[in-house]
C-alpha cells in the first residue's frame, strides 16, 4: 500500500510502500510503528541532514473494499 508524506525539507511529497494494517490490527500502533517508522527510515535515507521531528503531512489511504484505514481491500473468494 502507498502512503504519501512531505517534510519541510522536501520540494514535493513522496509516495512510499508500507505494510498494510492487518485485520483487527490496532490503528494507532500501526500508524506509530509501521507507517511512521517506514517514513522515518525513508526520509533519513533521502535527507540525512534533516533533523525535523515531524512531517508536514502524511496521507493514509482508505482503499475501496478495505475495512478500515491502512488496510488492504478485502478479497472475497
Amino acid at each position: 500500500m502507498k502512503v504519501v508524506y512531505k517534510c519541510r525539507c522536501m520540494a514535493t511529497e513522496k509516495a512510499i510502500d508500507v505494510t498494510p494494517r492487518p485485520q483487527g490490527g490496532d490503528l494507532l500502533m500501526w500508524t506509530e510503528y509501521v507507517m511512521m517508522g517506514t517514513i522515518a527510515v525513508d526520509h533519513h535515507a533521502e535527507h540525512p541532514t534533516c533533523y525535523a521531528t515531524h512531517m508536514e503531512y502524511a496521507k493514509i489511504p482508505v482503499e475501496e473494499g478495505a475495512e478500515g484505514v491502512g488496510m488492504a481491500p478485502r478479497l472475497d473468494s
